[in-house]
């Protein structure tokens, strides 16, 4: 059996988690914060990692009842759940604050069939939640999420989608320029349910033509934050979610 360490720094998340044979013993994680309106800089962000990846990994082996000397390899990933889901052929929606991309296994090597052409989903999410001075706790799309969740009046946005590219600056632009004229027809409520609809439906798009173009019936949903949840991409038509969490 063996027995995995893994350590993730992306933005302002750190975490380290502990697998020993499929089976995870330990997922501990810390979030730097920052005020409501505002974003998180690089040199803050890494001072904070750096300030508390000692203690992550400490109650990471503290949970998992391990100590360094059992732990057998170090993990890096890029099609998260195959493990512990058997998943074969999966194409992967990598998205995050910095990334957009649609990747699948093909002819040997990992290929990028699509990605954002501007700004990542993530950004686009976390710089509209600060339009709305949202909390940055626990995280600016979480709170979109559960937002959209009270939204009841649609508004059409930007809908950019060409092949298996995305683009997500023009509805970002869109939302940003009208805010406030916006804001006097619908609640923030609404406008967050009105973006999240938006780039989700723009992203089952190109993920659901990524998989028909290498013939995979399965999708991993590798990201940083997320859209609906989860269970949102895998309740989609044709989409099965290989992280096991629906």
């Amino acid at each position: 059996m063996v027995t995995a360490i893994g350590f993730e720094g992306s933005a302002n998340k750190l975490g380290v988690g502990i697998v020993k044979d499929g089976k995870i013993l330990a997922n501990c994680r810390r979030t730097y914060i920052t005020p409501p309106g505002e974003g998180f800089l690089p040199r803050e962000t890494a001072e904070h990692h750096q300030e508390n990846i000692h203690a992550v990994m400490r109650e990471a082996f503290a949970e998992s009842g391990l100590s360094p000397r059992d732990i057998d390899v170090i993990n890096l990933d890029i099609e998260m759940g195959r493990l512990i889901t058997k998943a074969k052929n999966p194409t992967v929606l990598y998205v995050s604050g910095g990334n957009t991309q649609i990747i699948a296994y093909s002819r040997q090597r990992y290929r990028i069939f699509g990605e954002t052409i501007d700004i990542a989903v993530g950004n686009c999410l976390d710089r509209f939640a600060r339009v709305l001075k949202l909390s940055n706790a626990p995280s600016p799309g979480y709170n979109i999420e559960q937002a959209a969740k009270k939204g009841k009046k649609y508004l059409h946005l930007p809908y950019s989608v060409k092949g298996m590219d995305v683009s997500f600056s023009g509805i970002l632009s869109y939302m940003e320029d009208k805010i406030t004229e916006l804001l006097k027809e619908y609640t923030p409520e609404d406008l967050c349910y009105s973006l999240q609809e938006t780039v989700f439906a723009m992203l089952v798009e190109i993920t659901e033509r990524a998989m028909a173009h290498c013939g995979s019936d399965e999708v991993s949903t590798k990201s940083k934050f997320y859209i609906g949840s989860p269970c949102r991409i895998c309740s989609s038509p044709g989409i099965v979610d290989v992280h096991g969490r629906c």
